[in-house]
């Protein structure tokens, strides 16, 4: 018996898998927006508090764990992650909306 060679994805189905690739990943793009503004958010209440209290903010949080985080560092994770995005996506800049 001849083996029949596996049929390739047609181009309507490549089409399919391009455009939900594109909604992910402008969906997980909108996410990060979202907690890079939440974090700034945060951070610039963080600063507000610390300064009313006459205190230091320490750019630092430190979880239950024991474990440390640095704000600064994660914003810049994000940030990063939201830029890879947006060049796969083909847009320069990850304040744009589709219109």
């Amino acid at each position: 018996m001849a083996q029949t060679k596996p049929k390739s994805k047609t181009a309507k189905e490549e089409r399919k898998r391009n455009r939900k690739l594109q909604q992910l990943r402008e969906s997980e793009s909108r996410w990060w927006q979202r907690v890079l503004f939440d974090l700034t958010k945060a951070r610039a209440a963080r600063d507000s508090l610390a300064e009313f209290n006459g205190e230091v903010v320490n750019p630092l949080m430190t979880l239950e764990d024991g474990t440390s985080v640095d704000l600064n560092d994660l914003g810049r994770v994000i940030e990063g992650r939201v830029e890879e995005l947006m060049e796969a996506l083909g847009k320069s800049t990850y304040g744009r909306r589709k219109g």
